[in-house]
């Protein structure tokens, strides 16, 4: 894969959230969070999942909940490249991903 397909553009992502966490599947339509952690163990899975833009200090929002959820990964609050993008993905999948709350920033 070329680095530009695993790499962001600058600014894009923040540093990975500290403080507690919780399951994506866990928030609710229309809440904003950011990705703390993928909590995924297969090397594949954590590549596609960057690959869709879906990696640590990432901000997502919840579009629909349920199989499939569907995420809009918006980037970091510095990005200002207009990033935004709908991803599916399963509820198990959904319930690997941790994020944290705007305001655990």
């Amino acid at each position: 894969m070329s680095e530009a397909l695993t790499t962001p553009p600058p600014g894009c992502v923040a540093e990975p959230p500290s403080g507690p966490t919780r399951p994506l599947d866990s928030m609710r339509s229309g809440e904003i969070s950011h990705v703390a952690a993928l909590g995924v163990d297969d090397p594949g899975d954590a590549a596609l999942l960057r690959a869709m833009g879906l990696r640590p200090g990432i901000r997502v929002k919840v579009v629909r909940l349920g199989e499939p959820t569907i995420l809009e990964v918006l980037g970091a609050e510095a990005c200002g490249c207009a990033c935004s993008s709908r991803i599916g993905l399963t509820k198990a999948l959904a319930s690997r991903v941790r994020v944290a709350s705007e305001m655990a920033r």
